[in-house]
């Protein structure tokens, strides 16, 4: 096998019809993070984006999309936001991670949603989950009907809560595909909000995040697009949620909710909707990503495995961060981390041990600040 690598905004039409074929080809493939636009949206915002094309005998065989360093270090296109990762290969192909990586000039490639059936990644997997995933190939009637025999009342207290709010406040609009600027910046503004309060990355604090979801959100091509769906009241969002489209797949991505609403659970309402409306459009799958979120595993009816590890040199450098991942994963599963958290003195101690991490986070984003006027 060979690899050409090119810069990711150079993939003109030819490459990004062959790419569609052999994604075609390989159903493991079907999420939207596969398809050349989300790479090319990606590409579009940011100047670390590069494309590796896999060939055997002169034949294109796969792509490999990644993000690398000026040292060599890579990471999946799109980083931390990407829910699915791999490379788009033909299903009958054999190559080697460690060839595809040399071919990229990559000391190193780190994943953390991988998906588990590309045998060529698999002896450098260290973990193992799964994404959850709404399967509605027999309609939405029979869903929930399978739900119930199941034992989840999620679905069915949803309903109940919607037929309250109809009674107490009247109805609520719902728009599965919505073109409207303004509620995509309310999803920035809720999601930044969401961030802050959990402590956890504001993605939507990062120029390139808003600048290619904004890419995606105009692209409308039959076989990708952006997809901002709307639930309000009385001309007011309550919930929206931005993800991607592929054929009959939706990738769950971007949901969020107004806190004056909370009571009501609108971003359940606003995915519940999306299960009913979204087949008479054709969907059959709604993907939620992995996660321990309540909401996934009361939605989710399938799932699909993905697997977190990475592809290390032999350098000091690459051999570096193979040590300081494994330690991670080592503490992030020991059972004395598990002892911790469930313990009340951690409990007593998570509200200052969140508040100094916020407080770490906005010193950061002065810095950043500070340093791009400085430039």
């Amino acid at each position: 096998m060979t690899v050409e690598m090119i810069v990711g905004s150079e993939l003109d039409t030819g490459l990004i019809e062959c790419w569609h074929a052999i994604r075609d080809s390989n159903p493991a493939l079907e999420s939207p993070f596969f398809c050349p636009e989300y790479t090319l949206a990606v590409a579009g915002a940011r100047n670390d984006v590069f494309i590796g094309i896999m060939r055997e005998a002169g034949r294109i065989i796969g792509f490999f999309p990644f993000q690398r360093t000026a040292q060599g270090i890579g990471k999946p296109v799109g980083g931390l936001l990407t829910d699915y990762q791999g490379a788009i290969v033909l299903p009958d192909a054999e190559w080697s991670a460690a060839e595809l990586l040399r071919g990229c000039g990559l000391k190193t490639w780190e994943f953390n949603h991988l998906i588990a059936s590309q045998n060529a990644f698999q002896p450098h997997f260290q973990r193992m989950e799964k994404s959850h995933v709404i399967t509605l190939d027999n309609g939405f009637d029979a869903y929930v009907e399978e739900m119930r025999k199941h034992g989840h009342r999620n679905i069915h207290e949803l309903f109940r809560k919607q037929r309250k709010f109809v009674r107490e406040h009247g109805g609520f609009d719902f728009e599965l595909c919505c073109d409207d600027g303004q509620a995509l910046r309310k999803v920035f503004e809720w999601k930044s909000a969401q961030c802050r309060r959990t402590g956890t990355v504001d993605y939507f604090n990062f120029n390139w995040t808003r600048d290619m979801v904004g890419k995606i959100h105009h692209t409308r091509t039959p076989r990708f697009s952006g997809l901002l769906t709307v639930l309000s009241h009385h001309g007011q969002v309550i919930a929206a949620h931005f993800g991607m489209r592929a054929g009959n797949v939706l990738h769950y991505w971007f949901p969020v909710y107004g806190q004056a609403y909370s009571d009501w659970s609108p971003g359940k309402m606003l995915l519940l909707k999306m299960c009913e409306q979204g087949v008479t459009q054709g969907l059959t799958r709604i993907d939620l990503g992995k996660g321990e979120d309540v909401y996934k595993r009361g939605f989710a009816n399938d799932g699909v495995a993905l697997a977190e590890g990475g592809v290390y040199g032999s350098s000091a450098q690459a051999q570096a961060i193979r040590i300081q991942r494994q330690l991670a994963n080592s503490i992030a599963d020991s059972r004395l981390r598990k002892a911790v958290r469930e313990s009340p003195a951690f409990a007593r101690i998570r509200p200052p041990l969140r508040f100094l991490r916020r407080a770490i986070g906005s010193a950061s984003n002065w810095i950043r600040v500070v340093a791009a006027y400085k430039t």
